[in-house]
């Protein structure tokens, strides 16, 4: 059994959007399991796992609610969405996606209604209608999606894309969801460097940064994105006694 998608949920009191109090219990951590097909339920106070629930093939992503009564697990072997009851542990409908598709990570705007699948195999990402359990849109990214992350305010979408080393972001705030203008571009990183994340207009060129000590040589330097004429070398006359 091997916990890939990780979920801590921590409710403080609050009530779903029709007033009604959540249902779910607090401080509830979800590990997707992807070795034997489950779901493990552990209790975040005392870390005991309070329920392994079985679950499609391959489960990857893992994503809970604003209410707190509902997870989505992203079921990458069976190019499924489970929709998780978490009053009782079990599951209450599966939403098919397209074959092939390889799903990864998934994440639910704030209003919870519209719920990102990254689909690794189409390089894509669905998007479901939690109120219809339908999917609504399909959008193309970059090559094999593996994360979704949409930002607090619920406006704008962003697809991490492993193989072609890049982050798309599209405008959450509009059904169906429109691409925004730029993509973003990963430098592949050097032996003991990160990689560093930076739109395209600042130039940074297909080469890695690596120190100057290693790579600033000759004439023009070239490090970072940045290029400046080296300095030539001043040779001073030895002295004679």
């Amino acid at each position: 059994m091997v916990g890939l998608g990780l979920l801590v949920t921590g409710l403080l009191g609050s009530a779903s959007a029709c007033g009604a109090p959540t249902t779910s219990p607090d401080h509830l951590i979800y590990v997707t399991n992807q070795l034997d097909n489950t779901l493990s339920v552990i209790d975040g106070s005392t870390y005991h796992v309070v329920a392994t629930v079985p679950v499609g093939a391959f489960p990857a992503g893992v994503v809970v609610s604003s209410d707190r009564r509902h997870a989505y697990i992203a079921q990458g072997g069976d190019n499924t969405v489970a929709v998780f009851d978490t009053s009782t542990n079990t599951i209450t409908k599966t939403v098919s996606v397209a074959p092939g598709n390889h799903l990864r990570g998934v994440a639910l705007t704030p209003n919870g209604q519209l719920l990102y699948v990254a689909n690794g195999g189409s390089n894509s990402v669905s998007v479901l209608d939690t109120r219809t359990d339908q999917i609504v849109a399909s959008l193309p990214v970059g090559s094999q999606p593996v994360s979704v992350a949409v930002t607090p305010d619920g406006a704008s979408a962003y697809v991490a894309n492993s193989r072609s080393n890049n982050v798309s972001r599209y405008s959450a705030s509009t059904t169906p969801p429109t691409p925004n203008s730029r993509t973003y571009k990963l430098r592949p990183a050097t032996s003991g460097e990160k990689n560093s994340l930076r739109p395209p207009s600042e130039g940074l060129g297909s080469e890695p940064c690596r120190p100057r000590s290693s790579t600033c040589q000759g004439r023009w330097r070239s490090c970072c994105g940045r290029s400046r004429r080296a300095r030539p070398r001043q040779h001073r006359p030895r002295r004679t006694r």
